[in-house]
């Protein structure tokens, strides 16, 4: 495995417990940062700008990292990771899930899907210009 390879595989692994961890659950432990936290991220709009965003990096860096053509790993794994998240969150806050964990699935998809296409992109202008990615077309493959 490259060092390029190596240093993308342990941002992924950052990333993906940085998406698990429940943020919402640990700044409420503080009345301050729960205050901040909440004017932050409480509007619906921010809340599924968030979840797509962070998926769409997760999905890009999969894709970056596994290659072309791994397109159902990807998704499935940002499916995973969402179920998981959801599942730790509801966990924070001991209650079931509901009819909002099914919408954040939904929207990390979406976000899954826009970085597979993200990651197409980069790889299809860097075949454009010879450049990086990589003279393959395959970020991180040597």
């Amino acid at each position: 495995m490259t060092i390029k390879k190596r240093i993308l595989a342990l941002g992924l692994c950052l990333w993906g417990v940085g998406i698990v961890f429940p943020f919402a659950w640990a700044m409420g432990l503080n009345l301050g940062t729960d205050a901040w936290f909440n004017t932050w991220f409480a509007p619906w709009w921010m809340h599924v700008l968030m979840h797509a965003a962070l998926y769409t990096v997760l999905a890009l860096g999969l894709s970056l990292w596994l290659g072309k053509g791994r397109w159902a790993v990807v998704l499935l794994a940002v499916v995973g990771v969402g179920l998981l998240q959801e599942g730790v969150q509801v966990q924070a806050v001991g209650r079931l899930p509901g009819a909002g964990e099914l919408i954040d699935l939904g929207n990390d998809l979406v976000g899954g899907v826009v970085g597979l296409l993200a990651a197409q992109a980069l790889r299809g202008s860097a075949g454009r210009t010879g450049g990086t990615p990589s003279a393959d077309h395959n970020y991180g493959e040597s």
